[in-house]
């Protein structure tokens, strides 16, 4: 933990140690309370810890009248071990797999699935299952995405949405993942990682209720981070049109990343 909390005060690790220990997401008030600090204070050092990639947060069913409150819980910590075995798998997909790209990325895709149903996030009325097809995309899945990489500890920054693709009804938005969980076996296996991540994200997206097919991963895409390029789209019923998702090779020169700064979670 302390390369990945040494530039947080007192104060700031003691909120996020706090949610740590706690086995489920907890409000502001829960956490004011337990360590006896005024809400505007705890606020404020969880906004910090959201925008500093260490903490998530997601809204509470509301059962009641009102506004609902925030569900706050740190992202996933460091585990070098789990580091490692992704290494190893990674290293037995390229070795041993026909297409080991395909691969990587349908156990993503798995991956996705699985996770957003532990999270809670897939959608009550059809889980696990994506939207009807509509004439237009739904932008909240931007925001859903961006929550579930937050989680896992990339740090994603959300960049402009534009139109794109020749699909009549369809979005481009850029976001940079500024930080890499698995950046030695994404250095080693670039390729294969990244794939994982796109299968990731596409899975986590369709599990959530949104069409995100097309989209691009583009890894180490400036010195600082990876660029997703997240497609959304709302296909037409009666043309069924659909792209398919691709990982772009790393630019000459920058094929090792060494400048992206280096995960903090698995």
């Amino acid at each position: 933990m302390q390369r990945r909390t040494r530039s947080l005060s007192p104060s700031r690790m003691a909120v996020l140690r706090y949610l740590e220990e706690q086995p489920t997401p907890v409000t502001l008030h829960h956490v004011a309370k337990a360590l006896n600090l005024h809400e505007n204070t705890v606020r404020g050092h969880l906004d910090a810890l959201l925008n500093s990639g260490y903490v998530t947060r997601t809204q509470e069913h509301a059962e009641r009248r009102g506004r609902p409150a925030w569900l706050w819980r740190p992202v996933m910590c460091d585990n070098s071990e789990y580091a490692q075995l992704a290494a190893a798998l990674a290293a037995t997909i390229h070795r041993t797999s026909p297409a080991p790209e395909l691969a990587a990325k349908e156990t993503g895709n798995e991956w996705g699935h699985n996770l957003v149903a532990h999270l809670g996030l897939a959608p009550t009325d059809t889980p696990s299952t994506p939207a009807p097809a509509t004439s237009q995309p739904d932008l909240t899945a931007v925001d859903d995405v961006s929550q579930v990489l937050s989680h896992l500890g990339f740090a994603p920054v959300r960049g402009a949405t534009t139109a794109a693709g020749s699909l009549p009804h369809a979005t481009d938005t850029r976001i940079e993942l500024t930080r890499c969980p698995l950046i030695d076996a994404a250095r080693r296996y670039p390729s294969i990682v990244c794939s994982v991540h796109l299968g990731l994200i596409e899975g986590a997206a369709e599990a959530m209720g949104h069409h995100a097919s097309g989209s691009q991963l583009i890894p180490f895409a400036t010195p600082d981070a990876c660029a997703l390029h997240l497609r959304l789209h709302g296909t037409s019923p009666d043309t069924g049109a659909t792209e398919r998702t691709s990982l772009t090779p790393p630019p000459a020169g920058n094929s090792r990343g060494e400048t992206i700064r280096e995960g903090t979670t698995p």
